[in-house]
């Protein structure tokens, strides 16, 4: 077959150039495709503004890298929650966050929008989230106990700025190892050994004081 000439003078395009510009439009349409798949992460999200988002944006970028992933580090230091670096309730809040192992903008505020503005069912699904350190879609009363332990222990040294967080800070730091363990005890005294979902969401529901932890926040 007969090859056409490259050129590059005359109105008509080298094969060379003609690479380019397809790339280009590909490159175009990708970050197209991008920004709306971002669009439509954020449609369901009509707490925050546009200029709200933008702003979110801007500050979430400063704890990025180049291609704007926000990283482990920048997560903690983002929340002001660094003493929680290592620990497992930390873990466990960042796996929420980043359950494929990596947050992005939509990602990053589709858990904060449904921490702070989002519905009761799911605040129940992001706790549920974070017990569910198997990752097996049920919760194990003991893995329960380790992850409300843990975030006991790590109350004592984190900076909180609410006034009825910072009482219950308060009423930790008077308790010793022993009197936490039993606290917690106390808490998943009526909890099954192993939970689905439902059970959880169920209970979580039908416990006042839970209940009126998720509706606060």
């Amino acid at each position: 077959m007969r090859k056409s000439p490259n050129r590059s003078r005359g109105g008509e395009y080298s094969n060379t150039s003609s690479r380019k510009n397809l790339n280009n439009s590909s490159n175009t349409a990708s970050q197209k495709n991008l920004s709306n798949n971002l669009s439509r992460d954020l449609s369901r999200i009509d707490a925050y503004s546009q200029q709200e988002l933008k702003q979110i944006r801007l500050e979430y970028k400063k704890y990025c890298n180049k291609v704007e992933i926000m990283t482990k580090k920048g997560f903690f230091d983002y929340f002001h929650l660094e003493d929680l670096d290592g620990t497992l309730v930390g873990e466990r809040l960042y796996s929420c966050f980043a359950p494929t192992g990596s947050i992005d903008f939509a990602k990053f505020i589709k858990s904060i929008s449904i921490l702070s503005h989002g519905l009761l069912d799911e605040k129940i699904a992001f706790w549920f989230m974070l017990f569910d350190i198997k990752k097996n879609g049920i919760i194990e009363k003991s893995d329960m106990k380790k992850v409300l332990l843990s975030l006991l222990n790590a109350m004592i040294d984190i900076e909180v700025d609410r006034e009825d967080v910072y009482y219950i800070q308060e009423d930790v730091k008077a308790m010793s190892v022993q009197e936490r363990e039993e606290a917690i005890e106390a808490i998943l005294d009526n909890f099954a050994s192993v939970l689905t979902f439902e059970e959880f969401s169920n209970y979580m529901k039908n416990n006042p004081i839970f209940r009126q932890v998720l509706e606060s926040t």
